[in-house]
């Protein structure tokens, strides 16, 4: 989900994300990969907020609960999965720490928001102190996907409140 980084960035225009809305519904979302429906729903949540303001926290707050579950929680995927958690808390810091582990929580992976709730609250120490823990995390997250991976969850939720989605 690399192609995702610049609409991550609140400093980034429409113009640095060539993408457009494209259709859900139940039938097509249940023919899709969890991938694929994944990146099409998310990019349409992204692609629904204001690129010419940079707070996205304050934008999503008038976006459904569900809305902010999908994208908190893809931010944190795409984060660990392209860097580990160090690039999760190098690039948002502590910011998203509470709608992370709501949108964790909505998604059925308590056990990860412990885990992130564990990290998070030392996040802020340097980075010779945490990395082990960094590391720990890293590996449990990476099993976690090997059994059943986000995007296998993100789809259940999805098609859960498909008509949330639904475009």
């Amino acid at each position: 989900m690399l192609e995702f980084s610049c609409i991550l960035d609140p400093m980034s225009s429409a113009a640095d994300f060539p993408y457009k809305k494209e259709p859900v519904d139940l039938e097509i979302a249940r023919s899709m990969e969890d991938y694929e429906l994944t990146t099409r729903v998310f990019t349409n949540v992204v692609l629904s907020l204001d690129t010419k303001l940079h707070n996205r926290k304050d934008q999503l707050v008038q976006r459904t609960p569900q809305e902010r579950t999908l994208y908190y929680a893809s931010l944190l995927d795409m984060q660990v999965l392209n860097g580990g958690i160090y690039q999760y808390f190098g690039n948002y810091e502590n910011q998203y720490d509470i709608e992370v582990i709501q949108a964790l929580r909505d998604l059925g992976r308590a056990d990860v928001a412990e885990r992130f709730t564990q990290i998070a609250r030392i996040a802020g120490h340097e980075f010779e102190v945490v990395k082990d823990s960094f590391k720990e995390f890293d590996s449990f997250y990476y099993a976690c996907n090997q059994s059943k991976s986000m995007n296998a969850y993100f789809k259940e939720y999805i098609v859960s409140h498909i008509s949330i989605f639904q475009l």
